[in-house]
């Protein structure tokens, strides 16, 4: 056996041995990232501006200009983690448009970035998104050093891509597991109210599991802004308490075997909200 024969063999034994969903996200790396990844157009008519000052702007340079390293995926976008571990940087996803045609994938795309804009402009506290960059730009001039699951390295053009910043947040199932119940109702209380923020803005989150739901500093937020639309109704409160009983109603089930404790103050407190 040659040596590059026995390269590649080594090679393949380990990324057997990391797990299916790893595994999906090497092979991803090891065609190249570049087809899988939203690229922008330079005559894209839509503004979708993240209106970010100078100042800000070098605080994106500095999370984007030190290596990101991979942390997950969902059917909309990859996940990369900063170096200091305080940010999650999101790249938009290709295939999730790749198989429609033209105007299915244009409407998608316009629906996903829609819900990236209104997270940042219209639940920045809600979803903890810093900065979006869903149009071309020629400004950042960073090139991010991605890195996949066995330590390589992959560069791609930030200005050429789509995708967005988030504050990293712990996983509610996660952050239910060690929460005192002396805490409980808080979080409950401040659950409820992620919600009603949202309802009173005029937008309907409509991907609602735990799996979707992150705690940052003791409150809740949006760890998946991307099914957010607008529902100008669910500002009258005949329409909003209807919308947070259905909220309620979807969570329950899921919070019931993590924290049977946590379920019955969530419906405490919601008999309590109204």
């Amino acid at each position: 056996m040659n040596l590059s024969t026995r390269c590649f063999r080594n090679r393949f034994v380990r990324i057997c041995s990391i797990g299916g969903a790893v595994l999906l996200a090497l092979l991803i790396f090891y065609q190249k990232l570049l087809p899988h990844v939203v690229l922008l157009k330079a005559n894209n008519d839509l503004a979708w501006s993240s209106i970010t000052a100078e100042e800000d702007l070098e605080k994106v340079r500095q999370i984007l200009g030190k290596p990101l390293k991979f942390f997950g995926y969902g059917s909309q976008c990859f996940a990369f983690l900063s170096e200091d571990g305080e940010y999650a940087v999101k790249i938009c996803r290709a295939s999730r448009y790749r198989t429609l045609s033209s105007s299915r994938a244009e409407r998608r795309k316009y629906n996903d970035f829609q819900s990236y804009y209104l997270a940042l402009h219209s639940l920045p506290k809600q979803s903890q998104v810093t900065f979006i960059h869903l149009n071309k730009t020629n400004n950042l001039n960073i090139a991010l050093e991605l890195i996949d699951p066995l330590g390589g390295s992959h560069f791609l053009k930030a200005d050429n891509l789509a995708f967005y910043i988030q504050k990293k947040a712990v996983l509610l199932s996660d952050y239910l597991k060690d929460l005192p119940l002396s805490e409980s109702r808080l979080l409950a209380r401040r659950l409820l109210d992620l919600f009603k923020s949202c309802c009173e803005e005029g937008l309907q989150f409509r991907d609602i599991y735990p799996k979707n739901i992150g705690v940052h500093n003791g409150f809740p937020l949006w760890i998946d802004p991307g099914r957010i639309t607008p529902k100008p109704s669910f500002r009258e409160e005949k329409r909003q308490k209807k919308a947070l009983y259905q909220f309620k109603n979807l969570l329950i089930p899921f919070l019931i075997p993590l924290s049977p404790d946590f379920s019955a103050l969530l419906e405490e407190e919601f008999e309590a909200s109204f």
